[in-house]
């Protein structure tokens, strides 16, 4: 870790990743330089508490707060920002390899361009092949629309840079990828931080659109160069599922009028009901089964958002 003042941040949540955590921070130290940081891993109270192992490890380099029950993504992050001694903060998955000095990128990017309140850099999968690093809109009416329609809309206006930078400048988008983003400690405090209505899932959505609000952009910046093996902290994809559809649906219950909300429910149901359709036509057994679990997950999730916020509509 680089001697000098901290200027970022990194917040890592663990929760039962195992060697998966280690990889990341061994990538952070390789990486990291001409920058201070320091980094911070939230346990969301493992089955293993993991600050043994990481103290004997990595020492002093790494501070580890374990939660007294797993509180969730954005709350555990919320905890470790609320410690953090940088003036910039980058969230970071455990499931994640850096692969070039992100955070000297990042953050020299945002002292550069003071105007941006959330920058992310490029995303790789496990085969090194560009992966889901940012979407150009926020998920609103628009992008359930452009899902209902195979995303061809999305694809015909950006091309090969719908959801990956393949140039060498930044671009503004809609969200970053909640894989890798970095973000100035004064301003997520000035937005409030995660909100705890959120458990896993639509979380930096949510985040990224209140940083709209406050007029500040959004910029994926391709020079930062990272590897997300995504679905390595999540073993089971029917609890993972169900997670994402209960992120979805918050988003859209707290951030919008009844209305919206109606007509948003119409197209995502609608977009069930034509996969289904299509997918049993065609006779892709295991697409049809994979949507009918996600329309499955969706009304589940309806019904456990309004009792858990305590709302009707």
């Amino acid at each position: 870790m680089s001697e000098s003042s901290t200027e970022v941040s990194v917040i890592i949540v663990n929760f039962n990743t195992g060697a998966v955590l280690i990889n990341a921070i061994d990538s952070i130290i390789d990486q990291s330089r001409d920058i201070g940081y320091e980094i911070i891993v939230a346990d969301n109270n493992s089955a293993e508490n993991p600050e043994p192992l990481l103290k004997e490890r990595y020492g002093s380099r790494i501070i580890v707060k374990r939660l007294p029950e797993n509180s969730g993504y954005g709350q555990a992050c919320n905890l470790a920002a609320r410690i953090a001694s940088g003036s910039k903060l980058l969230f970071l998955n455990p499931d994640t390899i850096l692969l070039n000095n992100v955070l000297k990128i990042l953050s020299d990017y945002i002292d550069n361009n003071p105007y941006t309140g959330i920058a992310g850099g490029n995303v790789y999968d496990a085969d090194s092949k560009p992966s889901y690093s940012y979407r150009r809109f926020l998920p609103s009416l628009v992008w359930e629309i452009n899902d209902l329609l195979f995303t061809l809309p999305e694809k015909i206006l950006y091309a090969k840079n719908s959801f990956f930078n393949t140039g060498n400048k930044s671009i503004a988008v809609g969200y970053i990828s909640g894989a890798a983003f970095m973000i100035p400690a004064s301003l997520f405090k000035e937005a409030g931080g995660f909100k705890p209505a959120f458990f896993l899932y639509f979380e930096e959505a949510d985040l990224n659109l209140r940083i709209k609000k406050l007029k500040y952009a959004i910029r994926n910046v391709p020079g930062a160069r990272l590897i997300h093996l995504e679905g390595a902290s999540f073993d089971n994809e029917a609890v993972r599922l169900n997670h994402y559809m209960e992120g979805k649906y918050t988003y859209y219950y707290i951030n919008f009028s009844k209305t919206y909300l109606f007509f948003v429910d119409l197209c995502i149901i609608t977009t069930f009901i034509i996969r289904r359709l299509a997918f049993s036509i065609i006779g892709d057994s295991g697409r049809l089964r994979r949507w009918k679990q996600s329309e499955n997950a969706y009304k589940k999730a309806k019904k456990t958002v309004r009792l858990k916020l305590c709302k009707t509509i």
